[in-house]
């Protein structure tokens, strides 16, 4: 089965070789859509160990800020025009495998698909470096161990698909499907998320990015542009799922936290205002 991933990238220096040598190992092709990354992303696919697997580059202009939509868009051009039996939606910062130990991902979308399935959903785990940080064009898996289970409800993120199908997949943010009737897997498969490569690194990530100004008024990213420095601090380890050793495959989905970690405390803060209001009420 051919099966190709599409990735939008800027400045993924530190992810890009960790998330295409899994894909080659995983006998996943891939397109790149680079947003005129000037940090020297794009010779990384120049080596000849990436370029096996790629089947296509482009450039997507970059307007001085981060333009979720044009990249959205642009990908669905990509996923329209592709030459495939599967598609998968995914960033240099996610690795995404089976459940099952030793079975690679092409394995794992293949057996799937034979079940007459249209598409698969991803449990994301974002991974936090607080022991270890993130090791660019590391062989192996990432020494990161401390997680916790990030879930909206179920879908959470349909990023593999029928290439047939032609969804829409901007209308969601990329992480849906919509326009066209599909067959939802059973089974799930895992997403790693290494948002962070280290605590200053998670400091600066979303404090010092610019966000399109009509995204902003539509209501996105504000989870990530609204929040200050000192929300970005690292949970201590007893709140979040540890892993005895980074290569084993069985991850907690139990506690699913439907809020990512700097927003704990602003929850927290709410419930306590919402019962002291609730205390005064009643008096």
């Amino acid at each position: 089965m051919d099966i190709v991933a599409v990735l939008a990238i800027r400045n993924e220096k530190t992810y890009l070789a960790n998330a295409l040598q899994h894909l080659i190992d995983n006998g996943i092709r891939y397109a790149i859509l680079d947003n005129e990354s000037d940090d020297g992303s794009t010779e990384i696919l120049k080596e000849p160990r990436f370029k096996q697997n790629l089947v296509h580059l482009e450039t997507l202009p970059y307007n001085g800020h981060f333009d979720l939509v044009a990249q959205l868009d642009a990908k669905q051009r990509l996923y329209d025009a592709l030459d495939a039996d599967w598609l998968m939606h995914l960033d240099a910062d996610e690795i995404v495998h089976s459940y099952r130990p030793g079975e690679r991902l092409d394995e794992a979308i293949t057996r799937i698909a034979a079940t007459g399935a249209d598409a698969i959903n991803f449990d994301e785990f974002v991974f936090l470096p607080v022991d270890d940080s993130y090791l660019p064009d590391h062989d192996g898996p990432q020494p990161m161990r401390h997680y916790y289970y990030f879930s909206q409800g179920i879908p959470q993120k349909i990023n593999a698909w029928r290439a047939a199908l032609r969804p829409n997949k901007v209308k969601s943010g990329g992480h849906k499907i919509h326009g066209t009737e599909y067959r939802l897997a059973e089974e799930t498969l895992a997403m790693r998320h290494y948002m962070f490569t280290d605590q200053d690194h998670a400091y600066r990530k979303y404090t010092q990015r610019r966000f399109a100004e009509a995204e902003l008024k539509r209501g996105w990213h504000v989870n990530r542009a609204g929040a200050g420095r000192t929300s970005f601090r690292f949970p201590s380890k007893s709140r979040l799922h540890e892993l005895s050793d980074p290569s084993e495959r069985a991850l907690r989905r139990d506690a699913p936290k439907p809020q990512h970690y700097w927003q704990w405390g602003l929850t927290a803060w709410i419930r306590r205002k919402a019962k002291g209001l609730a205390r005064r009420l009643k008096r």
